[in-house]
């Protein structure tokens, strides 16, 4: 939210204290994975919950094009009990915590996948306080893991209209072939109208 929404929040709050509740929202990830290729490629996720008295209830919603078959699964899965605040949930491998509950179809099970998540969050009022980072690794050489983490924004939060990104193909150092992956995420237009203050 912005300051000045916030700062009326607050003050609507302080006159009429029932104003203010906790409206569920969403949060989007771009992309989770399980997949084998020259390593086993697969994503962590970890949420947060920064409020100092509300617990969050979650719901995560995987949709998926299936290799199999080419048809688009969308699945559920709660997450088990509330999120205490100052808590954090994390799972090692997102998409096997899905295959462990059942939520991904037995065809679509031995396969790679790739697919990405809605986070949906209720009891929180204040949407700063949840914070979603997935991070998608691989065993490293010699131990650890090499990855890149990246973070869930909001369903409803505008985007730049422009992408900007620097790739680079083909022989990098000593490593032989280096390849690059660019991704797009189609983030929604926030139009705020303009009002006289």
């Amino acid at each position: 939210m912005r300051k000045p929404v916030r700062s009326l929040l607050a003050f609507a709050t302080f006159l009429f204290p029932w104003a203010l509740s906790a409206q569920p929202f969403s949060i989007r990830v771009p992309i989770v994975t399980q997949v084998q290729g020259a390593a086993l490629y697969r994503t962590s996720l970890t949420i947060g919950n920064n409020s100092g008295t509300q617990s969050a209830s979650v719901t995560l919603v995987l949709s998926y094009r299936s290799p199999v078959d080419s048809t688009f699964q969308t699945k559920s899965l709660a997450v088990n009990g509330p999120i205490a605040p100052h808590r954090s949930f994390f799972l090692e491998d997102f998409i096997q915590e899905f295959k462990n509950a059942g939520g991904i179809r037995p065809q679509d099970a031995s396969v790679g996948l790739f697919g990405s998540l809605l986070v949906r969050v209720t009891g929180i009022s204040n949407d700063d306080d949840i914070s979603v980072v997935a991070r998608t690794y691989s065993p490293a050489t010699g131990g650890g893991t090499n990855g890149i983490a990246y973070v869930g924004r909001r369903t409803d939060q505008s985007g730049s209209p422009r992408i900007h990104a620097l790739l680079r193909n083909g022989t990098f150092g000593t490593d032989g072939q280096t390849r690059a992956n660019i991704g797009f995420v189609n983030i929604p237009l926030l139009v705020v109208a303009p009002t006289k203050v």
